[in-house]
């Protein structure tokens, strides 16, 4: 399970296009352009309830990931994010 983890983080870092952090997100959710979301564990609970229950609502995969630090390691920002997403 681990590495299915590893392999969606790894297609998150080379994906086309991508939208970083929680309003773009659900921006890209609401538009129909998001085709994976990556969710930190460590956000605030009713920003993760709403990504959860929009995610859900649209159909779209979710993938938590440990933290926001290595969340934003793998987009290759510098500054810590609660979510992003692979868009089409």
């Amino acid at each position: 399970m681990q590495n299915d983890a590893a392999s969606l983080l790894q297609e998150l870092q080379t994906a086309a296009a991508k939208a970083v952090g929680s309003n773009r997100v659900l921006k890209a959710i609401a538009d129909g352009r998001a085709v994976r979301v990556f969710l930190a564990k460590d956000v605030e609970h009713f920003l993760s309830q709403t990504i959860i229950n929009n995610t859900q609502l649209a159909g779209i995969p979710l993938t938590m990931v440990d933290s926001r630090e290595e969340l934003a390691e793998h987009c290759k920002v510098s500054v810590k994010t609660a979510a992003a997403a692979i868009l089409r």
